[in-house]
């Protein structure tokens, strides 16, 4: 699951790395709690319980028998676009400060007339240890007025047909796992462009066999997809199910390509 979260990196420098636009502008709201288990070498480690916001918090019943570390206390989840892998991720909050923040970003996009997924978000955090870290959230403004701009279509149609493929599954949160599976776990193709007639794109079944790590098919929809490159951009350009111009960077069909031939 670690490699899911969004964990914003310390010092000003890191700001490419830190920056995200949030895509669930509602987060899942959870109640946590963390408490002692054994693992096999019979050491003491955290683990962490979670109950969504909505059924109340940990009654006593419910903790009985568990050694609790300290009081359960609300987490917020967000599933982000991060610009610097180009993937979704998770952004789990605890932080009382980043929470309050957000809340401060939405009631300034509201009285804007806008939304905080119609944002950039850049996080910069200080501090190495739970006693002197601090994160500043910062948006893009001009004298004091957010400046909204409309998601990429390509982040959006990606989200959206993750979610619909239920290949993002919020519910993993209560059970320690991640919530991204599949496709979601890759990055986001580059797609762009518009609208007309057509088919279903072979791109899409090149990924799916890149995900079943099914050479043969791969290869084959590779050779396909080859014989279509634009000789002057390198680029691939088809039509989905609903008819939207997809634009695809050729060497990145073909780095998947590679590390499927080739892992390490």
């Amino acid at each position: 699951m670690k490699d899911q979260l969004f964990k914003p990196a310390v010092g000003a420098q890191m700001a490419y790395q830190n920056r995200i636009r949030i895509l669930n502008a509602q987060p899942m709201r959870m109640y946590t709690l963390y408490h002692v288990v054994l693992n096999e070498r019979n050491e003491e480690k955290s683990h962490a319980i979670r109950k969504n916001f909505v059924d109340g918090n940990f009654t006593p019943e419910e903790l009985q028998g568990i050694k609790v570390k300290e009081a359960a206390r609300e987490e917020h989840a967000y599933i982000v676009y991060h610009y610097g892998s180009n993937r979704l991720l998770l952004w789990m909050i605890a932080q009382g400060s980043i929470i309050k923040q957000i809340s401060d970003i939405k009631s300034i996009c509201q009285a804007n007339g806008g939304v905080i997924t119609s944002l950039d978000i850049t996080i910069t955090r200080t501090g190495t240890t739970q006693n002197d870290t601090e994160y500043k959230l910062a948006y893009d403004q001009k004298s004091g007025v957010p400046l909204f701009e409309a998601t990429e279509q390509r982040i959006v149609d990606f989200y959206e047909k993750c979610k619909k493929e239920k290949l993002i599954r919020g519910q993993n949160l209560f059970r320690n796992e991640g919530v991204f599976e599949g496709r979601a776990l890759m990055e986001i193709p580059k797609t762009i462009f518009m609208i007309g007639e057509g088919k279903e794109v072979v791109v899409q079944d090149f990924y799916d066999a890149i995900m079943d790590e099914d050479v043969d098919r791969a290869e084959t929809m590779f050779k396909m997809l080859a014989k279509k490159v634009n000789p002057e951009n390198h680029l691939i350009t088809e039509r989905d199910a609903e008819g939207k111009y997809l634009e695809y960077v050729y060497s990145d069909l073909k780095a998947a390509l590679e590390e499927l031939r080739c892992p390490f």
